[in-house]
């Protein structure tokens, strides 16, 4: 066997030990493989974060304040703003009603949505804040119309046996009863000064 000079031996501890850095280096390679692959798995993942706050705003470029999103000491309202920081829409929430409201570019409000225990009701309004008509589903249970003025001309009103402990029709004349008028309906039309001109039947 022919023995190996101190020259060979020197060149087969080098390679010997590049092989050992080889293989170190294949495992962090691999270990950072590995960790890269689950930092990416996790970045894709849903989030699953919880903010909690009272009142939350929102403002644009200008620092104008353009959203609204508040905790109120009977529910929660939302309002929305257009950019000269006018009212746009608002959206409230308690315990007894729920209401949506719509905003003209001045800020006057033009249209509201309610919902009450008793029935919804829908409003219209000019733009100078006088009711234009009204559909009540939860007092009144009718329609009125109303003039440029906001006095009450045209109203359309259905009667019912829960509200009737007296029931007028025909302008001024009255039925009395407990059931007076249950179930019925009546169309009434008013003066400019709010009088009774005709109601049917």
């Amino acid at each position: 066997m022919t023995s190996q000079t101190p020259d060979m031996l020197t060149i087969l501890e080098r390679l010997e030990k590049l092989e050992r850095q080889n293989r170190r280096l294949k495992q962090v390679g691999l270990a950072v493989l590995i960790l890269t692959a689950a930092i990416v798995m996790m970045g894709q993942a849903k989030p699953n974060r919880t903010v909690e706050v009272q009142q939350l705003i929102l403002r644009d470029a200008n620092g104008m304040v353009r959203g609204l999103l508040a905790v109120t000491p009977d529910g929660s309202s939302l309002e929305l703003r257009d950019p000269n920081g006018n009212a746009g829409v608002t959206l409230g929430v308690s315990a007894y009603r729920r209401g949506l409201r719509l905003y003209d570019a001045n800020g006057q409000s033009r249209a509201e949505f309610s919902l009450e225990r008793e029935g919804a009701r829908l409003a219209f309004y000019r733009a100078t804040g006088e009711p234009v008509a009204t559909l009540d589903g939860a007092g009144e249970r009718g329609l009125t119309l109303h003039d440029a003025t906001g006095k009450r001309r045209i109203v359309l009103t259905l009667w019912t046996p829960a509200r009737a402990s007296s029931f007028y029709h025909g302008c001024g004349r009255r039925d009395a009863g407990p059931d007076a008028g249950g179930g019925r309906s009546t169309l009434t039309f008013y003066d400019a000064e709010g009088n009774c001109e005709y109601s049917a039947p």
